[in-house]
């Protein structure tokens, strides 16, 4: 039974057989949502939202990896926990 992982959710509180890390090693990649690709990417949330969250909230917001791919760096750095660092990791990775 998968979990409802959305909403403010600590990475720590996570099954750690569900975490997008741990799940990333002992599954594969190939078995992780974008979300869960997304958090691994950008490894850290702020207070009130975990990287997981915002994974999630990216995808809500673009679409998908190919409509998030697209965004430009100043758009990304408006969403409150992604800063200079992290937008230029994804919008590297997700360029590729």
């Amino acid at each position: 039974m998968a979990l409802n992982l959305h909403g403010m959710t600590k990475i720590k509180t996570i099954p750690s057989h569900q975490r997008p890390r741990e799940k990333a090693l002992y599954l594969g990649i190939e078995h992780l949502s974008d979300a869960e690709l997304l958090a691994i990417l950008l490894s850290t949330g702020y207070k009130e939202k975990s990287a997981l969250d915002l994974g999630y909230d990216l995808l809500t917001r673009y679409g998908s990896l190919s409509g998030l791919s697209k965004v430009k760096m100043d758009e990304l750095l408006k969403i409150k926990g992604i800063h200079e660092a992290k937008a230029s990791q994804l919008l590297l990775l997700l360029k590729y």
